[in-house]
């Protein structure tokens, strides 16, 4: 709904809306046709046209002779064979940009057809791949999620050590007070973190202090 409206606004034409799907929805998942919201007594609402490719005849798709349809034919009914893999790649080469067609056919047509055979018969330039704005996009995305993972790990590592000093430091100063062994209150410390430990372990301290003085 937004895009059409952001088209109508540029273009000051009317718009006509259609949705790809490129892979089937769970069976327990209902394909939207519409989008539809009411607000505070305003409804908001746009129909678009829906294209499913697996509903689509790869054959009939070929027919067509546009290089832009090669690269979803594998998803389309017939499309998954090495035959038709072959078919597109040939047809894909006699085009000017040929390696953007080739390297989006591969991309859909790994998620039908073994990995190892699609890039056999396709020419994996990786340099290209590499330097495309799409890859650098997600490979950004990637490394941002890997730098908060090990972040995360990094800071939860810090905390099981200090909870782990913590604990140490309470066992040493409840055994010495109550002349008990050093893992006798083990139990009641398994379910308190990191606050609860800091909390008991500077409390005890402070009143060790206190009793000093």
């Amino acid at each position: 709904m937004a895009y059409a409206a952001l088209a109508r606004e540029k273009y000051d034409m009317p718009v006509f809306v259609t949705v790809v799907y490129f892979r089937p929805h769970p069976v327990d998942k209902k394909v939207a046709t519409c989008f539809h919201e009411e607000f505070m007594g305003q409804t908001a609402h746009q129909d678009f046209k829906v294209i499913a490719l697996w509903e689509l005849e790869a054959k009939k798709a070929l027919a067509f002779n546009n290089p832009a349809m090669l690269p979803f034919v594998p998803l389309m009914q017939g499309g998954n064979t090495v035959e038709m893999l072959q078919t597109c790649a040939e047809r894909i080469r006699q085009e000017e940009h040929a390696d953007e067609l080739e390297m989006f056919l591969g991309l859909l047509a790994s998620y039908v057809l073994n990995r190892k055979l699609v890039q056999q018969i396709l020419r994996c330039n990786m340099e290209f791949v590499e330097n495309s704005p799409l890859f650098q996009d997600i490979l950004a995305q990637l490394t941002e999620k890997i730098r908060q993972k090990m972040t995360e790990e990094v800071r939860q590592e810090v905390r099981e050590e200090s909870r782990q000093g913590m604990l140490n430091a309470l066992q040493q100063l409840l055994a010495s007070r109550f002349s008990v062994g050093i893992t006798h209150f083990d139990k009641r410390f398994q379910s308190l973190d990191l606050k609860s430990f800091e909390e008991l372990f500077f409390h005890r301290v402070k009143c060790s202090n206190t009793c000093r003085i």
